[in-house]
């Protein structure tokens, strides 16, 4: 504002300062920080944001949950990985892993999700701890979660102390050492018919085809061609002789099972129920399907052994 004067009259006048560009060109400054920390975040984040997750998780682990006594004596370990620590790590790569962790000592500690595990390599260590091996219960489920709680339900695998002798006495009468040495020539038997019948696993692009013994040179996938003898001839010491109707019912179920081991293995949102059903619903439901299927196969075999008035304890299976 300036002031005009002439003679006794004065006269005033408003002039602008022109201060609404000075505070645009100030909030366009403010937006363009603001988008640039948040980008410098976002970088960091991307690449530091797991490395700091599983550094925080670990440190976190460590400290709370080391699975080492107050009085005992520090162990230390690789460290925790996202999502389920070094678990898979011990499953797919054991061998490679082991040497490399031997690092850490004879006696070292690796993760299970947050669950501690410690690994013992000398002999002594092993002395000792099996010198009250029935007193060491067995982790739930192994620690893998839930899934896998599911999957395999309460087999001899997971099972310890007064559970272990239940399950396991009802199987007791088929594999005790007597039973398996009656059942060589059995075995024997069952081996050479499969043999036999292993040009049925074979590719005919790959068979010799000059000549009678076309038969006796091919080429087959090993997987494949010998999973199901030593499966099956398990499955008649539990189930008595099956049909091929059976053998096949049972293996459809099987598929279904090991379709489902990449959940069971994969672990983080699948070690818990509810996380699990929001995260997939699908796996949920197909292991549900999966469940419904392998018991209706159980209660069949059941029933029709009793039908023939079989008394074996293989009729126990599953509490049916």
């Amino acid at each position: 504002m300036t002031r005009h004067t002439s003679n006794s009259t004065a006269t005033f006048s408003i002039v602008p300062l022109h201060c609404g560009d000075h505070q645009v060109k100030m909030s366009v400054l403010n937006w363009a920080f603001i988008a640039l920390v948040l980008a410098g975040l976002y970088l960091v984040e991307r690449i530091y944001g797991l490395w700091i997750l599983e550094t925080t998780t670990s440190w976190l682990l460590e400290t709370f949950n080391s699975g080492v006594l107050r009085q005992g004596r520090h162990i230390s370990g690789p460290k925790w990985q996202f999502p389920n620590g070094t678990v898979l790590e011990r499953f797919l790569n054991g061998r490679l892993n082991s040497d490399k962790w031997r690092e850490y000592g004879p006696v070292y500690r690796i993760w299970s999700g947050s669950h501690p595990e410690i690994v013992i390599t000398t002999p002594e260590d092993l002395q000792n701890f099996g010198s009250d091996s029935s007193d060491h219960g067995k982790p739930p489920n192994s620690n893998m979660g839930w899934f896998l709680g599911e999957l395999l339900g309460q087999c001899m695998g997971l099972l310890s102390g007064k559970d272990w002798k239940r399950v396991r006495q009802i199987f007791n009468s088929a594999f005790t050492h007597t039973a398996a040495v009656a059942q060589i020539d059995v075995i024997e038997r069952a081996a050479r018919k499969y043999v036999e019948g292993l040009p049925l696993f074979a590719d005919k692009a790959t068979r010799n085809t000059g000549g009678k013994d076309d038969n006796k040179s091919f080429k087959l996938p090993v997987l494949k061609a010998f999973t199901k003898f030593p499966y099956f001839l398990t499955a008649a010491a539990i189930y008595g002789p099956m049909t091929e109707t059976e053998e096949r019912d049972l293996w459809n179920v099987t598929e279904k099972r090991l379709a489902l081991n990449p959940y069971m293995f994969g672990g983080g949102p699948y070690r818990f129920e509810t996380v699990a059903w929001l995260f997939d619903r699908t796996a949920v439901q197909r292991l549900r399907d999966y469940n419904r299927e392998w018991r209706d196969f159980n209660v069949r075999m059941v029933q029709i052994r009793r039908a023939r008035g079989e008394d074996a304890y293989h009729l126990v299976l599953g509490g049916i």
